[in-house]
């Protein structure tokens, strides 16, 4: 995929659909997407996992980058981790 900013925004308005069916678009407490060290995040991950669109969540967070907040109830951290390992996997396949 083209890194030009036409090709993000076409990619950010493919995925845009499923964000009026995420249950956090009307939480009352959005900090609890954007976890540091200290936070308890089973709140977080409860509703993540009983989402209608969680895999959609985690599929835009992929193909957009996103570095921030939780995306498909996994953390800046695990995500990165997730990262990490298919870029392993992919360079050890070539």
């Amino acid at each position: 995929m083209s890194n030009s900013p036409f090709s993000q925004v076409f990619v950010a308005d493919l995925f845009s659909d499923w964000r009026n069916k995420a249950l956090c678009a009307d939480h009352p407490d959005p900090d609890l997407w954007f976890p540091d060290t200290r936070t308890d995040t089973n709140e977080m991950r409860r509703i993540c996992r009983s989402c209608p669109v969680q895999k959609e969540c985690l599929a835009y967070s992929e193909a957009n980058n996103e570095v921030f907040g939780t995306y498909g109830a996994l953390t800046e951290q695990e995500r990165f981790e997730r990262r990490r390992h298919r870029l392993q996997k992919e360079r050890a396949t070539r």
